[in-house]
């Protein structure tokens, strides 16, 4: 009875998750006045910075950063796409695994200008914002793919996605909490995206004890859809 009712749990937050509008998402949550990078007081530019130092200033580096539950989103791994020589992207949704394939296509038709988020990265690293181009260019050269993921089924990712060492560094902003109903629910996912594979599959995505990173970023409570109120310190 308790694991049919977390089965129905998660499955109410992914119907509410089925009537998602990326574009609106981003309009509201991305631009200002929401989304102001030139804000230090601002939530996405501390965001930005911790993702930069993390990419930079540890020891944080390999072949393969997959991307947990990316959303319609990039900022996540403008930093990392320097230091990976590969870039998995992965969402639930296929409505932003659309948009993000928009913007890794360029051929038009993406719902989001992130010229501002590659410019502010550009600075971060020390180059003038003219760079943004080059980082744009670097970073379509790496995304190796876009998939879907489910965080709540012991393989995450279909099992022919990742090589068998699964991945070097797992990045994972506002994903976990807001595709789970409740605590217990988020535990299970965590130890899904980190945790072995059934047998004869290829890692769930790093495999414990293995030396690979994680790098989270969440807010239990909020809705990663509506309006941000949270702000350094405090996510």
């Amino acid at each position: 009875m308790e694991e049919k009712g977390a089965e129905n749990g998660v499955a109410a937050m992914a119907a509410i998750w089925q009537g998602v509008d990326p574009a609106a998402y981003l309009q509201n949550t991305y631009t200002p006045p929401l989304a102001d990078l030139e804000r230090k007081d601002n939530l996405l530019p501390w965001v930005l910075a911790c993702l930069h130092r993390a990419f930079t200033e540890g020891d944080v580096s390999g072949e393969l950063l997959v991307d947990i539950g990316s959303g319609p989103t990039l900022y996540q791994v403008m930093s990392g796409c320097e230091v990976f020589n590969k870039v998995l992207l992965t969402d639930f949704l296929e409505v932003n695994r659309k948009e993000l394939r928009s913007w890794f296509q360029d051929e038009g038709g993406c719902s989001m200008d992130w010229t501002p988020y590659l410019q502010h990265v550009c600075k971060l690293e020390g180059r003038p914002p003219s760079a943004w181009t080059e980082k744009a260019a670097k970073l379509r050269h790496v995304i190796m793919d876009i998939v879907h993921v489910d965080v709540h089924r012991p393989q995450p990712v279909a099992f022919d996605v990742l090589p068998s060492a699964g991945a070097d560094c797992l990045v994972s902003c506002y994903c976990l909490e807001s595709a789970s109903p409740d605590l217990a629910a988020f535990t299970r996912a965590l130890g899904h995206i980190g945790g072995p594979a059934p047998a004869g599959g290829s890692a769930a995505a790093a495999p414990p004890d293995s030396g690979n990173e994680l790098l989270f970023w969440g807010a239990w409570g909020k809705d990663p859809y509506g309006p941000s109120e949270c702000g350094p310190g405090l996510c």
